[in-house]
């Protein structure tokens, strides 16, 4: 894939994700100048995940991530399958100077356990916004931040959308 004259900043989507993700990983300078990444899908859902992942890894640069999710509901099962384990076993170069991060729309467990790894991981984290819609997400997303042993000291809003 060429992008030609590339900017920092880039929005994808569900399907582009996973095209690059059949496609394999190859090496590109691309990649290393994308600083703010935006994921705009239907949920992170567990066939999501791995796609995702694969993304990051090509981003050791990134600075902003917003996740904008769409889906009214979606069953635990399918959005439930990686947690902060998994995520920390990724070794994601980025998440060191990762400074901002958005979830948008979360409802399953994988957003919640990527955001709980990022809290536990990115030492020049400044703030992270987490916006739900699901009324019962609060004691569980409080419940999160609450038992991260974070390495920085950022700014998280939790916000009902």
């Amino acid at each position: 894939m060429d992008f030609g004259a590339i900017s920092e900043v880039i929005i994808m989507n569900e399907k582009t994700i996973k095209a690059l993700y059949q496609e394999g990983s190859k090496p590109t300078r691309i990649w290393d100048k994308i600083q703010n990444l935006s994921i705009h899908c239907e949920s992170l859902n567990n066939k999501l995940v791995p796609a995702v992942v694969s993304l990051l890894r090509r981003m050791p640069n990134l600075n902003i991530l917003c996740i904008k999710t769409s889906c009214e509901k979606l069953a635990p099962e399918k959005a439930s399958h990686f947690g902060n384990e998994y995520w920390k076993l990724q070794n994601l170069a980025f998440i060191y100077q990762l400074k901002e991060v958005s979830i948008e729309n979360s409802y399953g467990s994988n957003e919640i356990e990527f955001a709980r790894y990022i809290l536990d991981h990115a030492r020049n984290l400044r703030k992270m916004v987490i916006a739900y819609r699901d009324q019962n997400a609060p004691s569980k997303i409080v419940g999160m931040v609450n038992r991260c042993n974070r390495i920085s000291t950022p700014v998280v809003i939790i916000r009902q959308i």
